[in-house]
């Protein structure tokens, strides 16, 4: 039996964001496979995991999600699930690569469809989140990262309910400091530049638990705002 973990492993206890994972959101799909409107499995899982479903029904297999051009029919049995959008699914099996209707898919443990949506509406709804730049709560470590960047801070807690703890981002700027010289000729008095200090400009501390932001703490420096909340993490067994 396999678990699909979207977006991280929750059980998960120190993750480390690397700049890569910022700027690319992590993901390890080909050029093929850069449809920004379509979720695909290879960012949702590690990578030696798949998703395999069942085809319950011989259905045509297409080029595009819009349909188009037909690349062949293909009959009962397994397929690997490539990818996915709210109206089609892109599979792999049987010699085929292409895409099909979500009704003809099938998993031993669920309603496919239905978990496919919920899934879908989640990573389309981060995306914009982590495009405008705003952490919310219920974003799992990995994606609060791919917002603020490398955590400065880092905390673990371990209690009887499971596993939390916080990450820290804090920025800084630089401050030049100078002290008042007198000229011993002159009596003229100006500016010798010390020393360059790394101080706080701004702070945010995000709570985690279960492997999910359950709480954001600002510096008074930060403007703030409405609290925006998304769907937990969908675990999927199949």
């Amino acid at each position: 039996m396999n678990h699909l973990l979207v977006s991280i492993l929750l059980g998960s206890a120190v993750f480390v964001c690397s700049e890569e994972d910022r700027t690319t959101g992590g993901a390890r799909r080909s050029l093929i496979d850069s449809d920004p409107s379509v979720v695909y499995v290879a960012d949702l899982l590690p990578e030696d995991e798949k998703v395999e479903l069942r085809v319950t029904e011989a259905t045509q297999v297409y080029a595009t999600k819009t349909g188009g051009r037909k690349l062949g029919p293909i009959k009962e049995g397994k397929v690997t699930l490539i990818g996915f959008d709210e109206r089609a699914c892109k599979v792999q099996g049987q010699g085929k690569t292409g895409w099909v209707k979500p009704s003809v898919l099938s998993a031993e443990n669920g309603n496919i469809q239905e978990l496919l949506k919920t899934v879908y509406q989640r990573e389309m709804d981060v995306r914009k989140l982590i495009e405008a730049g705003e952490v919310a709560l219920g974003m799992t470590r990995d994606e609060v990262c791919r917002v603020l960047g490398k955590p400065t801070k880092q905390t673990l807690r371990r209690t009887k309910e499971g596993i939390g703890g916080s990450m820290e981002f804090a920025e800084y700027e630089e401050v030049k400091h100078y002290e008042p010289v007198v000229d011993p000729y002159t009596g003229a008095v100006y500016r010798r530049y010390t020393h360059t200090t790394q101080e706080e400009k701004g702070k945010v501390v995000v709570e985690f638990e279960d492997g999910v932001a359950s709480a954001i703490e600002e510096s008074e420096q930060e403007t703030g705002g409405d609290v925006k909340v998304v769907v937990r993490p969908v675990v999927w067994i199949w």
